[in-house]
Parts: C-alpha cells; sequence; structure tokens
C-alpha cells in the first residue's frame, strides 16, 4: 500500500501447515484485495492520533521503549549462556542489545528480532562473564565494539 513500509498486525493464530487458517496470510490477503484510499488512510490515522497521541508507540508504552524480559543464564562447561524475550523498541529502533555481569556490559550485539518462542541468546566463556547478575538493556545506539 502506498505509504506504508511496515506493518505489525497482531496475531492470534500462526498456522504454516495450512495457510487458510493462519491469521496474517488473512490479514496479508484482505489488505491486497481491498486498499484503503488516500482519505480513509488519512482517517485512520487521524483516529489513531486522536486516542494514542503521536508520541506512543503501537504497543502503547509511554517510555522510550521496554527493555528485554526473561533473563536467564545457564552454565555449561566453561560457557554460560545468557538468553531473553525481546524488548519494545519506542520512537526510535533498538540497535542492540547489551549484556551486562553486575555494572560490567560484557557483550553488546546488534539487534535482530525474536522470530519464534524461543529466546535470544548469548555464549559468553565464564572467565570474562564474570558473577552476575545479569541483565540485558536494549539500546537505541549501534552495539559497542568489544575489542
Amino acid at each position: 500500500m502506498p505509504g506504508v513500509s511496515v506493518l505489525i498486525a497482531g496475531i492470534g493464530r500462526i498456522d504454516r501447515a495450512d495457510p487458510t487458517r493462519d491469521q496474517l496470510a488473512a490479514n496479508l490477503t484482505a489488505a491486497l484485495m481491498d486498499p484503503a484510499s488516500e482519505r480513509e488512510r488519512r482517517a485512520i490515522e487521524d483516529t489513531v492520533a486522536d486516542l494514542h497521541g503521536a508520541n506512543t508507540n503501537y504497543f502503547q508504552e509511554r517510555r522510550a521503549f521496554a527493555h528485554p524480559t526473561g533473563v536467564k543464564t545457564e552454565t555449561s562447561g566453561e560457557r554460560i549462556l545468557v538468553s531473553w524475550n525481546s524488548g519494545y523498541a519506542g520512537a526510535e529502533p533498538i540497535r542492540a542489545y547489551n549484556v551486562f555481569s553486575g555494572d560490567r556490559m560484557v557483550a553488546s550485539l546488534p539487534y535482530r528480532p525474536q522470530l519464534t518462542l524461543a529466546p535470544l541468546s548469548v555464549a559468553l566463556r565464564q572467565a570474562e562473564a564474570g558473577d552476575g547478575p545479569f541483565r540485558v538493556e536494549a539500546s537505541e545506539k549501534p552495539p559497542v565494539d568489544m575489542f
């Protein structure tokens, strides 16, 4: 559709085996079948702006963004696996995930979307990772060069 670069649709059902039961496929099909006119698109944008203002993101977070949740660690030999669930962007996109052990940053990774229920993760050498506690922060800045 003209003027749309990204659309994030709420998806209640994913069915890769049967696209006729997949909500994303249904939403895309509906959008292609009956595109909104310029006037209709403007009316939708105005309604959303009236309801939520222009300074909130689509998850209705009133802050810049929401940091990752569900941070967990798992030790395996000389490695520590740090995992987390995606953060949510605000007005600016998330560009990096920074992993901290206590107050020290131990990893800085380029943002990547969490495309499945499996959490995002990074494996760290135990000798370099420290003792924690571990936390992961979303950042609007590019990843930090750790070397």
